[in-house]
């Protein structure tokens, strides 16, 4: 299974595009990371807002909040907090590159130092693509965000909000991964093959297919 760590990417250059067709059809996308992250954002609001929702009407009810809690378990909470998120952001592009065919190479990324990213050129069917894109948002943020909801009440406050917070910071880091799904969904025939090439994403016909 050939998933690469490429370390630090500073510029967009690093990448090895790999193979782009001359039949592919780009998608219709921002060309900016800067302007796909405002349109992922913006379409994502209203999970954000339902989102959040329920985590205050689970905070408001059913925890103990008379629980003893310091300064100091909050600082050892936020150490833990900030480690995870490094982890799970490299968690989420490994689930990512698992769901791309086994023998296709797959660089995984930090970039900024912030963020993490999977890329791989290997075209795979639109299905695969989709399911791909939300495998790591569904593992690590909807699962565990469910989890919190119905067992919030069972630890203390400090875990609580730890387990809370960790859900948020996995289920919004997504944004991009639904802003793709939705491109995809909108714009790529059923049966057809996705793939990227540098920052943007094409689909083709079945490359099996002879024409």
């Amino acid at each position: 299974m050939a998933i690469r760590f490429r370390g630090l990417l500073s510029d967009f250059s690093q990448l090895e595009y790999g193979y782009c067709p001359p039949e592919a059809v780009p998608l219709e996308e921002a060309n900016e990371m800067e302007d796909v992250l405002v349109q992922a954002i913006r379409q994502s609001v209203p999970l954000f807002i339902l989102v959040m929702a329920l985590s205050a009407v689970r905070l408001m009810k059913g925890l103990d909040w008379s629980r003893d809690f310091s300064v100091w378990s909050l600082g050892i909470a936020f150490i833990i907090w900030v480690v995870a998120y490094m982890v799970l952001i490299l968690a989420h592009e490994w689930i990512h590159a698992l769901f791309f065919p086994r023998r296709a190479v797959k660089d995984v990324w930090i970039y900024q130092f912030q963020a993490a990213m999977v890329y791989c050129n290997t075209p795979v069917k639109r299905t695969r693509f989709i399911v791909m894109s939300l495998a790591p948002v569904t593992i690590l943020g909807f699962l565990p965000f469910i989890g919190w909801l119905l067992g919030a009440a069972a630890v203390s406050p400090v875990v609580s909000i730890f387990w809370m917070s960790m859900c948020w910071s996995m289920i919004f880091g997504g944004v991009g991964d639904f802003y793709n799904v939705r491109n995809v969904i909108q714009q790529v025939p059923r049966g057809a093959y996705v793939f990227n090439y540098g920052l943007h994403t094409y689909w083709i016909e079945d490359p099996r297919k002879k024409k």
